[in-house]
């Protein structure tokens, strides 16, 4: 939360002025530099080891040997016109209507991420659970999708597993009825966290009112811990595994999944190496945690005012990224007002921010982090509206941070907001 002073500072908008057309960043200085910031980023090097060798579980396919990369062609991702801002770049990303025009993601195929994803109606999908015909299967979950359902009257859980056999491209496990989570009426129903899919993908956390729901993702079954907070919305993974930090609108917890045991924590906690995080003073920072989740260190983010409004996704070379608003620095100086933000956690934190427009269409919260895909790429989710259409258009896109290139990934959906459809709320 910042406080009420710098959000209405954030969220003036400013005149419209003409946006900045200037100079690229050096970007050959930026690449040779990259490495040298690596080696400060503050994690220790048996923690780096132990993620590096999980983060390989995202690129190989289901064989377990190393998928292919696809041949690129000659011509690649362009870089983005940018701006210097008070020292820090700023790539300005096209309209929506710009984003299927882009050159298609060269890693698409390696992380198991088709043109499309998600249904048109989850009824026909196979079911996954004791009580159906398919009672267990052995596939990754690339994906976790949410659906309405009538008849459970709430919400199903949805995997997607693309590398499941017979064409089962998406399973729904119908043992697990849950409820609407939306303690923060945000209209998006439950929140699925970046870290909502477990590193081995083999199971999946999900926040449900008084307890955190561990969902087996090879048999469709589920365990239920009791947590002493009805207004949980957000869970996910510590990079332990086995413990889940659930938000609720009053805190956090950290849950035990192995034991049950839940406790308050003291201080922040966080799912992940690192996030990027505003205070009530509004200050902005980069706050790095243990394998449990605890904190272990906070670096304030250099360069103008920005304030974060989402959860966090890290890498293990350091990188986080979050969706965030712009001051009115950045506001006057490319007439945009907000973006996602990626930084890496040296000593001196500099970000770097992928700009969205502000034409008509583009809502608040316009781009969400999903994860970081290799060589320094976020893949990021963009929603958009066009026309008079209460349904919003949601695409996946990604963005180098260190080339400033934007590229194409896919499109989400059909979305729907009511039935028996795919709710536009999901988790990579």
């Amino acid at each position: 939360m910042v406080s009420t002073h710098v959000r209405d500072l954030l969220e003036q908008a400013s005149d419209d002025v003409p946006e900045v057309d200037l100079a690229q960043v050096a970007w050959d200085a930026a690449t040779a530099q990259r490495r040298a910031v690596r080696r400060r980023v503050l994690l220790g090097a048996s923690v780096t080891a132990g993620v590096a060798a999980v983060a390989t579980v995202v690129v190989r396919d289901r064989a377990g040997s190393p998928s292919p990369r696809p041949d690129r062609g000659p011509v690649g991702p362009q870089r983005l016109a940018s701006a210097d801002v008070g020292g820090v770049d700023v790539a300005l990303a096209p309209e929506p209507g710009g984003e299927t025009l882009l050159p298609r993601y060269g890693d698409a195929q390696a992380l198991a991420l088709g043109r499309s994803i998600g249904f048109e109606d989850a009824g026909p999908l196979a079911k996954l659970g004791p009580d159906t015909g398919l009672t267990t299967q052995d596939a990754a979950v690339r994906a976790v999708l949410l659906a309405w359902s009538t008849r459970a009257e709430g919400m199903l859980a949805v995997l997607h597993t693309p590398g499941g056999g017979d064409g089962r491209e998406y399973l729904v496990c119908t043992g697990v009825p849950l409820v609407r989570a939306d303690s923060t009426q945000t209209g998006q129903g439950m929140l699925l966290d970046p870290r909502t899919i477990r590193d081995d993908r083999r199971a999946v956390v999900l926040p449900q009112p008084g307890e955190v729901v561990v969902l087996d993702a090879r048999t469709g079954t589920a365990d239920r811990i009791p947590v002493p907070d009805r207004t949980l919305f957000r869970t996910g993974w510590a990079k332990d595994n086995t413990t889940v930090v659930a938000t609720g609108t009053a805190g956090t917890w950290l849950v035990d999944t192995v034991s049950g045991r839940v406790q308050r924590p003291t201080g922040p906690v966080g799912a992940g190496w690192l996030d990027v995080a505003t205070d009530d003073d509004g200050t902005t920072a980069v706050r790095s945690f243990a394998a449990s989740g605890a904190l272990t260190g906070i670096r304030a983010l250099r360069g103008p005012v920005l304030s974060v409004s989402t959860e966090s996704v890290s890498n293990t070379e350091g990188w986080v990224a979050a969706h965030a608003y712009l001051g009115q620095t950045y506001a006057g100086a490319v007439a945009r007002s907000q973006g996602l933000v990626a930084v890496q956690a040296d000593v001196r934190p500099t970000p770097r921010v992928l700009a969205s427009t502000r034409t008509p269409g583009v809502p608040k919260g316009a781009y969400r982090p999903l994860l970081w895909g290799p060589g320094d790429v976020v893949i990021l989710e963009s929603r958009s509206f066009q026309g008079l259409s209460q349904v919003p258009t949601i695409r996946l896109l990604a963005w180098n941070v260190i080339d400033g290139t934007l590229a194409f990934v896919g499109e989400v959906g059909p979305v729907r907001a009511v039935g028996y459809g795919f709710t536009g709320a999901f988790s990579l």
